[in-house]
């Protein structure tokens, strides 16, 4: 599962605090407009960029609450297919900035649903299945080739929310001129 939040905006919060419940309803509403535009961007992503089966896309959702916004990817590969696995997770990484590195350095050798190498090939046959992006008669070889090189990263969260973030400024600004 992969979660985002803003960090950093501690002082400005209690700073927001003080204000006016007007402007605080505005900028809950920039945050939401914010949070439903990352939504929608990951979810684009990953349908165009992965051998999704629509799980992950389906999984994207936002909420806004307490001008407060979190995006999340619920389902346990999400980390996988936006930081990639082996050699291609480490790739990945450091092109990132520290705060996302720390991040993705979270999920390194973990996977709450690894089961053994059979679930992994019966969880292969029912994506290609799924997909048909290979025969399923390959799928032992093709879980080999993951279990030995990994898989390439699909970013879907980073840059959407890169995307979004100058336009989330410029509503801010917007409020308080």
């Amino acid at each position: 599962m992969i979660t985002i939040e803003a960090y950093g905006l501690d002082q400005t919060i209690n700073k927001l605090g003080k204000m006016s419940a007007s402007v605080k309803t505005e900028v809950n509403g920039a945050l939401n407009a914010f949070g439903l535009n990352v939504e929608q961007d990951a979810k684009q992503l990953v349908q165009a960029n992965s051998s999704d089966t629509g799980q992950l896309a389906g999984s994207i959702s936002y909420r806004t609450e307490n001008m407060k916004t979190h995006v999340i990817a619920a389902v346990y590969y999400a980390a996988y297919v936006e930081f990639g696995t082996r050699k291609f997770a480490t790739e990945q990484v450091a092109k990132l900035p520290p705060d996302w590195a720390a991040y993705a350095a979270t999920f390194k050798g973990k996977n709450s649903k690894s089961g053994s190498f059979h679930d992994f090939v019966i969880r292969m046959i029912k994506w290609a299945q799924g997909t048909g992006k290979i025969d399923p008669k390959y799928a032992y070889l093709a879980a080999l080739k993951i279990i030995k090189n990994g898989v390439k990263a699909r970013p879907f969260m980073y840059p959407s929310v890169n995307k979004n973030l100058p336009i989330f400024i410029e509503d801010l600004k917007d409020i308080f001129r």
